[in-house]
């Protein structure tokens, strides 16, 4: 074993050391392809990866590395930072507050902990779904005008509703379940944008039932559940015509059908309003109401004529009026004694031609008569 005096000894020389004594921030910024909302809390921002990085751009020798640095701030929060590895070009920046503005900036940091002026850029979140309006009040002028108001709804956030979407639609239109648009021009769906919290609907269908949906518009876009209530019109006069029917049944009795107007002018819960009277006889003043579509009318004199006349009613007046005539004939019973003896004269006429025929196919022929005798008697 040998030993060496160590105070003798020359140390060896040591090896380098890697400090970071930078003082300068770098030079170079990565540049922000594009910045968007993701969702009404979220930024997504992405950027071009820096290369060919120096000492000089770097303030520090690449071979230690480098780190990008996204800031991030609005008007009322901030700034606040976020460090990504070298690798990544991209951040999806959350719990932000929709409807806010943010300024981002995307720097790069040296292993010195310096970081470079960044570029930056400016993007608003999206819009959250705001809860639904309240209706407050509705009402339909005697014209047939609806007007409805509501108030605002409560936002929680920043976002302010810029407008509402009110949309009506035609569901029972006459009352009928049936689409006539084709042949009426009914306006079956439509919509208004307002900035108002009130509205009227002019030229709306009578007696019929409207569904009206309103919808709280922000940054243009429906976003809110719609609040929506269901208005029936109100009644006109009816504008159809009833298709009357009167039926003779051979006896005494006269029986009255008609059909109901359709859809679309009725205008109304329909009822009807009929009169009945003799030709001879004045025309009655006052009308029979009824809400059948029948009526009978028994007892009534023969070889008259009679006329109805029925208009269809409903609670805002009456419609056009229709009317029909009938003759009530004669009665059968009095011509009963001469079809009798009428058939009585056509039986004995009957049974005369067939006793006759009988005679002549039955009669007696001689037995020595030859058809040629009998040929030269008759010459």
């Amino acid at each position: 074993m040998t030993v060496s005096n160590a105070a003798n000894v020359e140390s060896p020389p040591s090896s380098p050391i890697d400090i970071i004594t930078t003082t300068e921030k770098p030079n170079v910024d990565p540049e922000i392809t594009s910045l968007f909302p993701v969702d009404p809390t979220t930024l997504r921002i992405v950027w071009e990866h820096v290369d060919n990085l120096t000492i000089e751009s770097l303030q520090c020798d690449p071979h230690f590395g480098y780190t990008y640095v996204v800031q991030y701030s609005s008007t009322w929060d901030g700034p606040y930072v976020h460090g990504t590895p070298s690798n990544q070009t991209s951040l999806d920046i959350g719990n932000l507050e929709p409807c806010t503005e943010y300024h981002v900036m995307i720097s790069v940091k040296n292993r010195g902990g310096k970081i470079s002026t960044g570029s930056g850029q400016v993007a608003t979140t999206s819009a959250v779904a705001t809860g639904p309006v309240t209706i407050v009040d509705y009402s339909i002028s005697p014209q047939n005008d609806i007007r409805i108001s509501w108030l605002p709804p409560y936002t929680g956030t920043r976002c302010v509703v810029s407008g509402y979407n009110v949309s009506y639609t035609l569901t029972l239109y006459d009352q009928c379940q049936t689409n006539a648009s084709a042949t009426t021009g009914v306006v079956w769906e439509a919509y208004q944008i307002v900035t108002s919290t009130d509205i009227e609907l002019h030229d709306v269908e009578p007696y019929s039932t409207y569904m009206i949906e309103i919808t709280p518009l922000i940054d243009g876009a429906a976003l809110s559940v719609p609040a929506g209530v269901s208005i029936v019109t109100n009644e006109q006069a009816p504008v159809g015509t009833i298709v009357l029917h009167l039926i003779y049944d051979g006896g005494r009795v006269i029986e009255a059908r008609w059909t109901n107007p359709v859809c679309g002018t009725r205008r109304g819960n329909i009822r009807y309003e009929f009169k009945f009277w003799r030709t001879e006889d004045a025309e009655p003043s006052g009308w029979i109401a009824t809400n059948d579509t029948t009526e009978v009318f028994p007892d009534l004199t023969r070889n008259e004529t009679y006329n109805m006349k029925i208009r269809p009613v409903t609670n805002a007046g009456s419609g056009p009026e229709t009317t029909e005539h009938i003759f009530v004939p004669e009665s059968m019973v009095n011509l009963f004694p001469f079809l009798v003896s009428g058939c009585v004269v056509v039986v004995l006429v009957l049974l005369l031609l067939v006793s006759l025929v009988h005679r002549w196919n039955t009669r007696p022929v001689p037995a020595d008569v030859t058809p040629s005798q009998t040929e030269s008697r008759v010459q």
